[in-house]
């Protein structure tokens, strides 16, 4: 289902974003994330994906360890020459709940995946891309789909 004129998010007990839609009043629930990982296994499957597209120097920027072996947050960044991917991730029972995936050129940004809930206009609120200065909509949030965009923008 496509979500219109959203105005705002949260979580339910079931780990799920309800989005509210401000013309019918009606509730949408959207899985967070296909399945529930640990922290560290969630840092693996990243820089995995990193070393399978042959970027480099992959290094854990920063970490810390929520509650539990299922919550916490971390940053990742790795290159390819003059090219840069930095990776920010916040888990909460397992699920990813916030993110940033990030393409820099030197050091000027050239496509952003980010679930900031900002632009409610658009239909995949509060999923969004930043191409260069455009928002678009964003239909699939994972880190897969960033770095499959990122080798067609990198190009």
């Amino acid at each position: 289902m496509r979500i219109t004129n959203t105005t705002h998010y949260k979580h339910n007990a079931r780990n799920k974003i309800i989005l509210k839609d401000t013309k019918s009043y009606s509730l949408t629930f959207l899985p967070l994330h296909k399945y529930t990982q640990t922290l560290k296994n969630r840092i693996t499957h990243i820089t995995t994906i990193l070393k399978q597209n042959t970027l480099t120097n992959i290094t854990l920027l920063a970490y810390k360890q929520g509650p539990d072996k299922y919550s916490g947050w971390f940053r990742i960044s790795a290159t390819k020459e003059q090219y840069k991917i930095v990776i920010t991730e916040f888990l909460w029972d397992g699920r990813t709940i916030k993110y940033s995936y990030t393409l820099l050129k030197n050091t000027t940004p050239i496509l952003r995946y980010d679930n900031a809930p900002h632009h409610p206009q658009l239909p995949t609120f509060p999923h969004h891309k930043h191409i260069q200065d455009k928002i678009k909509p964003l239909t699939e949030p994972t880190i897969e789909a960033f770095i499959k965009e990122a080798k067609i923008n990198a190009s």
